[in-house]
C-alpha cells in the first residue's frame, strides 16, 4: 500500500537525519513527535476507509 510505503520512507529519512552530526536549523528540527502523529493519523484514516493495514 502506498501510504504504508511512504510512512516507511519517512521513518527511514528521520532515522538518517537523527544519525547525522550536521546541525539542523531550529525551525526544521521537530524531532520524531510529528512523525509519530502523522503515522497514527494515517493509520486512523486508512482504518476509517476500510483499508487493510499491516
Amino acid at each position: 500500500m502506498q501510504a504504508e510505503q511512504t510512512l516507511e520512507q519517512a521513518h527511514q529519512a528521520f532515522a538518517v537525519q537523527s544519525a547525522r552530526t550536521d546541525p539542523v536549523s531550529l525551525y526544521a528540527d521537530c524531532g520524531s513527535a510529528p512523525l509519530t502523529l502523522w503515522d497514527g493519523l494515517t493509520y486512523y484514516h486508512l482504518s476509517r476507509h476500510g483499508k487493510r493495514v499491516s
